[in-house]
């Protein structure tokens, strides 16, 4: 009895989920052509959208140099049926237009201190109705007159500052400022904007730290209307361990006149550097002057403020002690 009881059950769910699928097959598949549908609709409506067409100017004399605005585009409004401009966007993708300079000048043009290249709205629009075909109807061209403006270039050399960020860790030191080479690059422009310039930059990056001698090749970074030579610069940047060194040196007495016996007291002043590994074994107590500089002597105190003198490549963060010394006068 109960496996009659279990048997009718099992009948009765399985038709209903039978049931179930069926009805939601027949739900996808409407869906599906009403899907197909619509878009067929829509695709069949006309539709108005805007195009850009980038505009390259070819055989262009090298010694001209664009000064107007960069935007070398024109803005074309199209309208076709859904179909239509999809199959338009597709096709024409990377469409661009060309210019030919050697065409629209003369010889009186490029002895003008500005020449223009250009053409009026009517000739993209015809060049555009060759190039789309009767797919696309053009509604108008942006702007009415597209011109680029352009310039004799005047050169001149001038000083590089590199933009590179960069970190010395902990336990190194930067033995030198960075060196540029070269330090300077010509650079040809506008003239009238080129000769207010005292400097150009390099790109800006970002290194991070530098643990040794490393050098980088940087980009110059000029306006779109600039050309530089090179268009690159070595960067050497001079980076090393360092440790700490010590001597004890006598003050070298300045200005003392001649009728006069110093005394110094202490005689021997203690100097603490830190110093790149590179020359720490060739650092010699020679080569670091402390100086006493009688003519700025304390009366009051009687003593000498003291000064180091220049200190080799290499060597950093001098500590003095004492800063000053006393000191006794005798006649001769």
């Amino acid at each position: 009895m109960k496996t009659d009881l279990l048997k009718q059950f099992r009948f009765v769910s399985r038709k209903k989920t039978i049931n179930f699928e069926r009805k939601l097959i027949t739900f996808v598949i409407f869906l599906i052509i009403t899907t197909i549908i619509w878009f067929f609709n829509i695709l069949h409506k006309e539709y108005t959208t805007d195009f850009v067409v980038p505009v390259d100017i070819v055989n262009i004399n090298k010694d001209l140099i664009p000064v107007s605005s960069d935007d070398k585009t024109v803005m074309v409004k199209i309208r076709s049926s859904g179909f239509g401009l999809l199959n338009f966007l597709y096709n024409h993708k990377d469409y661009r237009i060309m210019l030919d300079a050697s065409l629209l000048l003369s010889e009186k043009d490029l002895n003008s201190k500005i020449v223009r290249i250009g053409e009026s709205s009517w000739y993209f629009i015809e060049r555009f109705k060759r190039s789309f075909g009767n797919n696309v109807t053009i509604i108008s061209v942006l702007p009415d007159s597209f011109n680029i403006e352009f310039a004799k270039a005047h050169s001149r050399a001038i000083p590089v500052k590199h933009r590179v960020n960069y970190k010395v860790p902990k336990l190194y030191v930067q033995i030198k400022n960075p060196l540029i080479f070269p330090d300077s690059v010509r650079i040809s422009g506008p003239v009238s904007l080129i000769d207010t310039m005292k400097y150009c930059y390099t790109e800006m990056i970002d290194v991070g730290n530098i643990h040794a001698d490393t050098s980088f090749y940087v980009g110059i970074d000029l306006p779109h209307n600039y050309r530089g030579y090179p268009d690159k610069v070595k960067i050497d940047f001079f980076i090393d361990r360092y440790s700490e060194k010590s001597f004890s040196l006598k003050p070298v007495l300045l200005n003392k006149p001649d009728s006069l016996n110093i005394i110094f007291y202490p005689e021997l002043v203690d100097v603490r550097l830190s110093v790149a590994l590179r020359i720490y074994n060739t650092l010699k107590k020679e080569d670091v002057i402390v100086y006493a500089d009688f003519s700025k002597r304390n009366l009051n105190s009687n003593t000498i403020t003291l000064e180091l003198g220049k200190l080799p490549e290499g060597v950093f963060n001098p500590v003095l002690f004492p800063l000053s010394v006393e000191f006794l006068v005798k006649m001769k």
